[in-house]
């Protein structure tokens, strides 16, 4: 399904699994229990927001800024809200975060508000180009989630073939691209376009492969998605070819000095979400592969970070 929200119960069983050696232990019961908070709270997605504008940063060369706190607090208030609105087709994608949610819709619901505020209030600090940004997201994801489109079909942007998608890539895109150049006063460039294309394609990929995961539900609940419209092979295919867009589009503004040459560290991120995709159709668990992503953009910010150390 396309959504902002994509943390899921499963998953948790997935990690319990890779460490079932230490389930019985005190650390491993500990550790599980916190992965658990970070999972249902949006934690773990929010890092993985922050993460992407330390990555925007490395890429334009500014200062790894108040961005960084802003992305984490609005991912966290939108994913929350998103996982509230998702209850219906959450109750056959996954029962479990579905009961979940929906026995504190009050709690989830108070924190995505108290978030946004913290978010919308940090970004003032930074203007009236920074604050504007931070709602971005917001606004799209209300326009996203509601009943408002006309006529008998869908009636909302999610329910929408590529449009969902489009709309979810664009909403991420827009402030992690832009919010860094905002709180240093810099002005939108060539370089800045380069990066809000890249984080575009890298969001389209992320949705798309958490899509494939939720087939059942989306089918039942009638919404579009590339896996429920064409299948995995070609959704796989169309993954694939999105990959090689997002690589070469980085490549490209290097040849003509749009970024520095230190953006080529984004190689091995590259090649682990290409890895991933292949493995769509025929790894055992799709759970999984949706866990494995959360570590695309951490490891392109560590790759830029010691290739920026280095002098590439």
């Amino acid at each position: 399904m396309v959504r902002f929200s994509i943390a899921n119960g499963r998953e948790l069983e997935t990690i319990r699994r890779w460490f079932g050696h230490l389930r019985e232990t005190r650390p491993g019961r500990l550790t599980a229990s916190a992965y658990a908070i970070c999972v249902h709270c949006s934690l773990l997605l929010a890092a993985v927001g922050a993460s992407k504008v330390a990555v925007v940063s490395l890429l334009l060369s500014i200062p790894v800024n108040v961005a960084a706190a802003v992305a984490f607090l609005v991912t966290l208030a939108v994913y929350n809200h998103n996982k509230l609105t998702d209850l219906a087709e959450d109750g056959v994608n996954d029962p479990d975060r579905a009961a979940f949610f929906g026995s504190r819709k009050r709690l989830f619901g108070l924190l995505s508000a108290g978030a946004y505020l913290a978010a919308l209030c940090l970004s003032a600090l930074g203007g009236p180009v920074a604050f504007a940004l931070a709602l971005f997201p917001g606004a799209l994801g209300v326009l996203y989630s509601s009943r408002w489109l006309p006529g008998s079909g869908a009636d909302r942007l999610k329910d929408v073939l590529v449009v969902g998608t489009g709309a979810v890539a664009l909403a991420w895109a827009v402030p992690l691209a832009l919010l860094p150049l905002a709180f240093e006063g810099r002005s939108f460039g060539a370089g800045a376009a380069v990066v809000l294309g890249f984080f575009f394609l890298r969001t389209v990929v992320g949705v798309e492969l958490f899509n494939v995961r939720d087939v059942a539900g989306d089918r039942r609940e009638g919404v579009g998605t590339l896996p429920v419209a064409l299948g995995v092979r070609p959704t796989q295919a169309a993954l694939g070819a999105v990959n090689a867009c997002s690589f070469a589009l980085l490549g490209g503004a290097v040849l003509l000095d749009v970024l520095a040459t230190a953006a080529l560290a984004v190689a091995p991120a590259m090649l682990f979400s290409s890895v991933l995709v292949a493995r769509l159709g025929r790894d055992r668990s799709i759970d999984r592969l949706c866990l494995a992503s959360y570590l695309e953009s951490p490891l392109m910010a560590v790759c830029l970070a010691a290739a920026v150390a280095f002098g590439a």
